[in-house]
C-alpha cells in the first residue's frame, strides 16, 4: 500500500511542489490491522480526542472502497508523519544555514572588497602625496636655480659697470694729466718765449 502526503517545498528554493510517498508493505498492514482489533474497543474512546487530520491525505491503491484507516494505521502514519516533520524541521534549518552562511560569505567579500579598495585609495593617496613632495621639490631647485640666475646676472651687472666706472675714471684721470702737462709745456713755453725777447730787448740796448 502506498500513502502519499503532498506539501509545499521551501520558498527560498523555489522549487515546484512534491509529495512526499510513504509506503506500507501487506505484511505490516496485517500486523497494524491484527493490533487494531485487539485495541478497537479501548482505540475508539481515543478516536475521538486524536483523530488524524491530513487533508491531503490519499491513499494511491487500487481498491478505492477503503475509505479509513484503522487506528494502529493512523497511529503508526502519525508517528511516520512526525518524522516528516521532523526532517522538514531540519531541511528548513540547514537551509536556513545555508543562506546565512552565503549571506555571511558575501559580507566577508563586500568587507574584502572593501579592504581592497581602501587599499587602493591609500596607496593612490600615498602617490600623490609623493608626486607633491616632489613637485614640490622640483619647485625648491627651479626657484633656487633661477634666484642663483639672477644673482650671478646682477653680480655681472654690478661688474661690468664697476669696470666701465673705473675704465672712464681712468680716462678721465690720463685726460686730466694730460691737460696739465699741455699747461705745463704752455707755461715753460711762455716763459722761453719771455726770456728770448729780454734777452734780445738787453742786446738790442747794449748796442
Amino acid at each position: 500500500m502506498l500513502c502519499v502526503i503532498k506539501f509545499p517545498a521551501a520558498k527560498a528554493n523555489e522549487r515546484r511542489p512534491r509529495a512526499f510517498v510513504m509506503r506500507v508493505s501487506d505484511d505490516e498492514m496485517e500486523e497494524l490491522e491484527r493490533d487494531g482489533e485487539e485495541r478497537e474497543t479501548h482505540g475508539r474512546q481515543l478516536v475521538a480526542s486524536r483523530r488524524f487530520a491530513c487533508d491531503e491525505l490519499y491513499l494511491s491503491d487500487s481498491d478505492d472502497s477503503e475509505d479509513e484507516l484503522t487506528l494502529g494505521t493512523q497511529l503508526q502514519l502519525m508517528n511516520r508523519v512526525g518524522l516528516v516533520e521532523g526532517a522538514l524541521s531540519e531541511l528548513a534549518h540547514e537551509h536556513q544555514l545555508s543562506i546565512t552562511e552565503e549571506i555571511r560569505n558575501q559580507i566577508l567579500a563586500l568587507e574584502g572588497d572593501l579592504i581592497n579598495e581602501n587599499e587602493k585609495f591609500t596607496s593612490a593617496l600615498v602617490r600623490v602625496e609623493k608626486y607633491t613632495e616632489a613637485q614640490r621639490e622640483i619647485d625648491r631647485k627651479l626657484d633656487m636655480q633661477y634666484q642663483r640666475r639672477i644673482a650671478e646676472a646682477l653680480d655681472n651687472h654690478l661688474t661690468a659697470v664697476q669696470r666701465d666706472h673705473e675704465y672712464r675714471s681712468q680716462i678721465e684721470e690720463r685726460k686730466i694729466r694730460d691737460d696739465a702737462a699741455l699747461e705745463e709745456a704752455k707755461k715753460k713755453e711762455k716763459t722761453l718765449q719771455e726770456e728770448k725777447l729780454r734777452q734780445e730787448k738787453i742786446n738790442a740796448e747794449a748796442e
